[in-house]
């Protein structure tokens, strides 16, 4: 009797455990991703990007307007900022450049009342007299509104091609000729030297013998008296 009100009272235990932590996610609402072809909210994004798209290129008003919600805010891939309705007075400008836009898409999460679209794209407009294509990323976050979803955050990023890199040098011992001080170094790559031997300077001449001065009356004595015979 005593082990069966133990069994009971676990089992109680881990039904309020389970509940308490199904909660939080349940109030989030289910977690849904691209990979998932039967959810109708995803089918409902995926449409209204299909509709943006083609509403970018053939100037269509009123599919920008449902697709986008009255606090949409744009960040081009220069940085640039727009709203929703400078979004739409671009489509009738006079010089409008965009001629082609297309989208692939590679991933859509639903969480609750938020979604968020990601993918690449490839748009080609008029640049002067010449036509310019850009590649790049973006990414689009959603708010669900009564019955269908609109876009109140998008950012594009440009994917600026790599340069292949440069083909390393070969290895300094594998070259035709030697660079100095590069490479390994050889007995016979030491610069010759011409030894210049230095001029011997000529011998002193010799010095001239100087005579000698005449005494002058007061430095000399008094004659001397020579005996005669």
């Amino acid at each position: 009797m005593r082990n069966h009100r133990l069994l009971l009272f676990a089992t109680l235990l881990a039904v309020v455990a389970s509940t308490s932590l199904a909660a939080p996610l349940l109030a989030l609402g289910p977690v849904q991703t691209a990979a998932d072809p039967d959810s109708p909210e995803i089918a409902k994004v995926r449409t209204i990007e299909s509709n943006w798209a083609n509403a970018l290129v053939k100037k269509d008003q009123y599919a920008l307007d449902l697709a986008l919600s009255p606090n949409y805010v744009d960040i081009s891939a220069t940085g640039e900022v727009t709203t929703k309705d400078q979004q739409i007075a671009r489509l009738f400008s006079e010089n409008y450049p965009l001629t082609a836009y297309n989208e692939t898409i590679t991933s859509i999460r639903v969480l609750g009342d938020t979604a968020i679209a990601q993918g690449t794209y490839t748009l080609r407009r008029k640049w002067g007299d010449a036509m310019q294509e850009d590649r790049g990323i973006f990414t689009h976050v959603y708010q669900r509104t009564r019955t269908s979803w609109q876009c109140i955050n998008g950012q594009r990023t440009i994917v600026r091609e790599q340069v292949a890199a440069p083909r390393k040098t070969e290895k300094a011992g594998e070259l035709p000729f030697h660079i100095p001080f590069t490479g390994k170094k050889k007995e016979d790559d030491q610069p010759a030297v011409t030894e210049v031997q230095p001029k011997t300077a000529p011998p002193a001449p010799a010095p001239t013998p100087t005579p000698d001065a005449t005494p002058t009356p007061e430095q000399a004595g008094p004659p001397t008296l020579q005996d005669v015979k």
